[in-house]
């Protein structure tokens, strides 16, 4: 029997707000066009074709997600204390 997973109320809010963050920090993004890249990208994966499920997103990474849509891959060791202090911020 197949079971559908529901995130928590704010969850993939605070997903997104991470991903922002990793935009505007480590990638030095302004904090204009991070959000913008974030709420658009955010709205292609939340309205997928029928048959597909967008929560199967949401096992990747907000860091890899980030490096993806800012268009430049970093390493995540070399940034870890960076990201570290997002996630914390974010109670993650």
């Amino acid at each position: 029997m197949s079971q559908s997973f529901t995130f928590p109320p704010g969850s993939k809010d605070d997903y997104w707000d991470v991903v922002e963050d990793c935009l505007h920090n480590p990638h030095r993004l302004s904090r204009p066009h991070a959000k913008q890249l974030t709420e658009g990208f955010r709205g292609i994966i939340e309205n997928p074709p029928p048959d597909i499920s967008s929560d199967i997103f949401y096992h990747a990474e907000p860091f890899d997600v980030a490096c993806d849509l800012a268009g430049q891959e970093l390493e995540l060791e070399r940034n870890r204390d960076e990201y570290d202090l997002i996630l914390e911020q974010h109670k993650w």
